[in-house]
């Protein structure tokens, strides 16, 4: 049972860092007219990301409920990889949108090249499969 409480607990925190992404991506591609199609696609693979997210964590909490079903092999270290990306995402967009409004003069800019965009959004996808495979296998 404590596996699968670290589960829910990390699968929950997963959520909520992902949840916050999509937030502030959503604002940076608004405030900023012409923000690259990769900073787009990037919030929208968070976004779909997070959909998964929620998916395995009504999974996880149905095997909560099933105490006899724990599996003992549980990855965890799928949830932490996960967890080091939305880290790594979040920091850049806290880079990017300031706390304080901008001046007139001022814009918000994107900290990354497009290169070091494209490798978060596949290791993006690389999460959202492996998430989708953690869900289907325990549905099973």
């Amino acid at each position: 049972m404590a596996d699968v409480l670290g589960v829910a607990a990390s699968v929950a925190g997963l959520m909520t860092i992902a949840d916050s992404i999509v937030r502030m991506g959503f604002k940076f591609v608004r405030d900023v007219k012409e923000a690259e199609k990769s900073v787009e696609r990037l919030v929208e693979e968070v976004n779909n990301l997070s959909g998964v997210l929620h998916s395995l964590n009504n999974v996880v909490e149905q095997l909560e409920e099933d105490e006899g079903t724990v599996d003992p092999s549980t990855r965890i270290h799928y949830v932490e990889s996960c967890y080091k990306t939305l880290k790594k995402i979040q920091d850049h967009f806290d880079e990017a949108v300031p706390t304080t409004p901008l001046s007139r003069g001022e814009k918000l800019k994107w900290p990354l090249k497009k290169g070091h965009t494209k490798d978060l959004l596949e290791e993006i996808g690389r999460h959202k499969v492996n998430m989708s495979l953690a869900m289907s296998a325990r549905q099973m």
